[in-house]
């Protein structure tokens, strides 16, 4: 089943993480500030550091997902957050596979330095088909290796 085609993307372009993981790791963070809080205002000191813990990994999270930014230009894709950055130019780009629920982009050597899958649906849509138009690729013939339902490559 082919995506609707969307139009091209006016560069340069900017994406952010999909609203799903900024509610749920907002969520996972407030309920756990809550927990803490209740285990500390109960001297239930062994439950307040776990959940201290888990909380403090909750709110990195949070602060990761916020940072998150995919930026679309005419010479590749730039990905930008808390624990780094990636670049790929277009000629680099060697395949984008497109599994049930997410898309990815592949470079020559087979790796995938660029993360889409914490974008929105449609924010990796229009990712991964200006990823196809701008480095050339056509559609794959032959059998797709799962779990990709579709490939585009060169």
């Amino acid at each position: 089943m082919a995506v609707k085609e969307l139009p091209a993307i006016t560069f340069p372009h900017s994406f952010g993480a999909g609203n799903t993981f900024r509610i749920g790791m907002g969520i996972f963070s407030v309920v756990g500030l809550y927990a803490t809080g209740v285990s500390l205002k109960h001297h239930e000191f062994n439950n307040a550091f776990v959940a201290g813990v888990l909380t403090a990994g909750f709110i990195f999270l949070l602060f990761a997902v916020l940072s998150f930014r995919v930026r679309v230009d005419d010479t590749g894709i730039t990905q930008n957050w808390l624990i780094g950055k990636s670049s790929v130019t277009w000629p680099q780009v060697s395949r984008v596979d497109r599994s049930r629920r997410m898309y990815s982009i592949h470079i020559n050597d087979g790796s995938e330095p660029i993360t889409i899958s914490f974008l929105s649906t449609p924010a990796q849509i229009a990712v991964a088909q200006e990823a196809i138009r701008c480095a050339g690729l056509s559609p794959t013939r032959g059998k797709i290796e799962y779990p990709a339902v579709e490939r585009w490559d060169r």
